[in-house]
């Protein structure tokens, strides 16, 4: 019961920024974007880090999602600062958005593995999104549209730009290969 709590107290730490920041008609979409996203984080893997830093990271993938091609893989790797970024980590930060698909989470972090990128931790709800014809983030958790799937992967940190486009371009490769498993699978 106690982590019950705790968890249910690093969520409204969270939300408090929502309403602090988040302009009135984005308010909604942004605070179920920000349960849906840390629903299944255990509370000691985001214990020792700030409730601004949380509902910054949440946010930060909120925006980036909110345009996708359906089909398309969206992949960022980048070193949060808060000058630019408005929040900051210790760790690089991979964020993807992809049509949900087995093995995804295993596909990824086995090639952080093959590029030696120990990785810290991963956020990977699978959110219903539904998006217009031009992939367009319309709403969140509506029972019909398809299922779509968010990552967060908090890895060691990599310094340079070539480092983190060598990252997003192995995986990039290992989600086309995948993408082209779940449609053409081998028989």
């Amino acid at each position: 019961m106690r982590a019950e709590n705790l968890k249910t107290k690093f969520i409204d730490d969270i939300l408090r920024f929502v309403g602090e920041r988040i302009e009135r008609p984005r308010q909604k979409a942004v605070e179920d974007f920000i349960r849906a996203f840390y629903a299944n984080v255990a509370a000691d893997d985001i214990a020792d880090e700030a409730p601004e830093d949380l509902f910054s990271a949440a946010l930060s993938l909120f925006n980036f999602a909110q345009k996708r091609t359906p089909g398309t893989p969206k992949i960022r790797v980048f070193n949060p600062e808060v000058e630019e970024h408005g929040w900051k980590s210790p760790h690089t930060i991979i964020d993807i958005v992809n049509d949900d698909m087995p093995f995804l989470v295993d596909s990824v972090t086995a090639e952080l593995n093959r590029q030696d990128m120990a990785v810290h931790l991963v956020i990977h709800p699978i959110m219903r999104i539904e998006r217009d014809a031009a992939g367009k983030l319309l709403s969140l958790g509506k029972a019909d549209a398809p299922a779509e799937s968010v990552m967060q992967l908090r890895v060691a940190q990599a310094a340079s730009g070539p480092r983190m486009e060598e990252v997003k371009k192995g995986i990039d490769a290992v989600l086309a290969d995948g993408i082209r498993t779940a449609f053409y699978p081998l028989f």
